[in-house]
């Protein structure tokens, strides 16, 4: 009898485990947690999730977030509950080493079989799928790579290059105030972007500044304002650029560090940038509509900005921000130089173009509710159809 209760017991904390993990593998609703552009977010909701909804027979919910340590916030909240509801996360990669080192993230092979996994990670690029290997386990199936390049307008750049010659002597002597010397020893604007270098920038938009359009004078030249990390990346990469290390990122001490904020004064003094960029704090959609409004004629953005600026007119949701597609013109990140200048008016030293890659990936909580449903709607939002 005494051993017939105990059997009893034991198949019903079996039983118990059983219909646990069942219930956990069967949750059929689960929320997904994004930060997107609005036209980004509208196909997100419209296009992507109503298919996966409809193949697995289940339901999705979708949170944003605007700050990404709230990714901290809301997947602490979800350990405090009894069950959580959040099963995926998309998150920059600024933040993925601190997610799984606050064991805020499962790897990979909780979600899937481990042959599964590394099948589906080999279809991505390299890079992509390696930055989301931790400590030798895949955390995170790869959304976007993300770089800087330089975008303008073609009939801006044109018209700067065509007045040069009538603004050169002022240019100098303003700079002259400024450096001690002038333009360069030897300077000429290129027509071409790609052959640019930070004095070539600071002359075009000096240029459109000093010129009147649309009855204003301002400047037209812009990158993102906001105290995120948006903002920090450019400052941190134009750093690199002139040859800073991390040590010298980390301490904001060194002369290279030290001689991105003088070029960043001096487009500020000069009016080179658009104030509205720092008054107003603007972020990506800010200078999509200051191009738009004709504010801005050159700045710097990632792929998904240019995709989004450009537009694609087969789809009334994703209007161009450009007054004509046609004057869209990419290039070559401009080349790092000194402001400074030595006596002869040469750069007192030289960078590179290079720029960091960064970009987002999808993970799965530990408190995921259901982790391979989890997985396969990542899988189907990065497939390659």
């Amino acid at each position: 009898m005494k051993l017939q209760k105990i059997l009893t017991v034991v198949a019903g904390v079996v039983s118990l485990a059983l219909l646990v993990g069942c219930a956990e593998k069967d949750v059929k609703e689960i929320s997904v947690l994004i930060r997107m552009m609005p036209a980004q977010e509208t196909f997100f909701r419209d296009q992507i999730i109503p298919e996966f909804e409809k193949i697995h027979k289940c339901k999705i919910k979708i949170g944003g977030f605007e700050n990404e340590w709230d990714i901290v916030k809301f997947l602490e909240l979800e350990k405090a509950k009894k069950h959580g509801d959040i099963a995926l996360v998309k998150v920059p990669f600024e933040m993925t080493h601190v997610l799984v080192q606050k064991e805020l993230m499962s790897d990979l092979y909780v979600a899937q079989d481990t042959s599964v996994v590394n099948q589906d990670l080999a279809e991505y690029h390299p890079l992509a799928s390696g930055l989301g290997y931790i400590n030798d386990k895949p955390y995170y199936i790869p959304r976007k790579l993300e770089t800087r390049t330089l975008f303008y307008l073609k009939s801006k750049v044109a018209d700067a290059v065509t007045a040069f010659p009538k603004h050169k002597d002022r240019i100098g002597k303003e700079l002259k105030k400024l450096n001690g010397y002038g333009l360069p020893f030897g300077y000429a604007l290129e027509a071409d972007p790609n052959e640019w270098d930070f004095y070539d920038v600071y002359v075009v938009g000096n240029i459109w500044a000093n010129t009147e359009y649309n009855g204003v004078k301002m400047g037209r030249v812009a990158h993102r304002g906001a105290r995120y990390g948006g903002t920090a990346l450019d400052l941190i990469d134009k750093s690199l650029q002139l040859g800073a290390t991390k040590e010298d990122i980390l301490s904001l001490a060194t002369d290279k560090v030290a001689g991105m904020f003088l070029w960043e004064r001096m487009f500020v003094e000069s009016n080179v940038y658009n104030p509205a960029m720092w008054q107003d704090q603007w972020k990506g959609s800010n200078i999509y509509n200051g191009i738009k409004d004709g504010k801005v004629y050159l700045s710097v953005l990632q792929q998904i900005d240019q995709f989004l600026v450009h537009g694609w007119k087969d789809d009334p949701t994703m209007p161009t921000f450009l007054p004509d597609e046609n004057d869209m013109g990419l290039a070559l990140m401009p080349k790092a130089v000194s402001f400074e200048l030595d006596a002869q008016g040469k750069y007192k030293y030289e960078g590179t173009r290079a720029q960091s890659t960064g970009g987002w990936w999808w993970g799965i909580p530990k408190t995921a509710p259901n982790a391979r449903l989890a997985y396969a709607l990542a899988r189907f939002i990065t497939n390659r159809e």
